[in-house]
């Protein structure tokens, strides 16, 4: 009697979903030039704003609390969904796939921390003082964060903007409803969590809903790309391309040739 094939019987326990494939795929597309893009982000905004956050120009201010702070409870294990924001980040750039979206993505994003730095340059804020709890890692926050720099948010900001960058591209998912939800939410609890450990106020949420909703439009309206055809259009022509335009020739004027008999006869050998 002839025996079962058993691998072919034997369940597929190895087999690796879908979509991680698909995520493991658009992770590889342009790593080299996403890991880039991310060091310069870092130096380009970070670096600034804990150079304003620990010597500022200018009096700093404490906004008072309003009835959302109050509403709000004080919550250390908040402190988690606080920090994974920088997962968050990194998960909705690491997955572009087309090169032009990395560079809409790279200026924006320094455009939005160029204009929060401004403000915390001109107008330096700070929250009021934050509970003492030895709660990991809320402890963390405290001992190495500031209370300076608040208003505008730069963590709801680039929350809110990258919620928009996760909601497009998950669009190419077979259940990009379910997913999308999840991202929209898991957005709204880093937001929550700012003013659950007392890191902002609901005025620096505000602000900062603003400015990620400002680089939500620039990246629907693909506002990087217009600059570029608006310089490249309206730049002036260097000396070298100058000379280039001149002593190139026209065609269909002296250097047009036509063949008659074998023999080349130009406008010029007419002439």
């Amino acid at each position: 009697m002839q025996k079962p094939d058993t691998l072919s019987t034997a369940p597929q326990a190895n087999k690796i979903p879908l979509s991680f494939v698909i995520l493991a795929a658009r992770l590889r597309r342009h790593l080299k030039l996403k890991l880039i893009i991310l060091i310069c982000l870092v130096l380009t905004i970070f670096v600034p704003f804990l150079i304003i956050e620990r010597w500022p120009l200018f009096p700093v201010t404490i906004y008072p609390e309003i009835w959302l702070d109050r509403a709000i409870p004080f919550m250390p294990i908040a402190a988690w969904p606080y920090l994974s924001l920088w997962l968050y980040i990194a998960l909705a750039g690491l997955m572009l796939v087309k090169r032009k979206d990395l560079w809409r993505c790279c200026w924006i994003m320094a455009g939005m921390g160029l204009i929060a730095n401004i403000v915390f340059l001109i107008h330096p804020t700070a929250v009021p003082a934050r509970p003492a709890v030895l709660v990991q890692p809320y402890a963390f926050i405290v001992a190495n964060d500031e209370t300076g720099n608040a208003c505008p948010s730069l963590h709801v900001a680039f929350t809110l903007f990258a919620t928009i960058l996760m909601h497009d591209w998950l669009s190419r998912f077979r259940r990009h409803v379910i997913l999308r939800t999840v991202a929209w939410t898991w957005a709204l609890i880093i937001i929550l969590s700012t003013i659950a450990i007392r890191q902002h106020l609901a005025i620096d949420v505000a602000w900062g809903a603003v400015l990620g909703l400002a680089g939500a439009i620039a990246w629907y309206k693909d506002l990087p790309g217009f600059f570029n055809t608006w310089i490249t259009e309206r730049r002036p022509l260097t000396w070298k391309e100058s000379r280039h335009n001149k002593e190139k020739p026209c065609a269909g004027t002296h250097h047009q040739q036509v063949k008659k008999g074998g023999v080349v006869a130009s406008s010029e050998a007419r002439r």
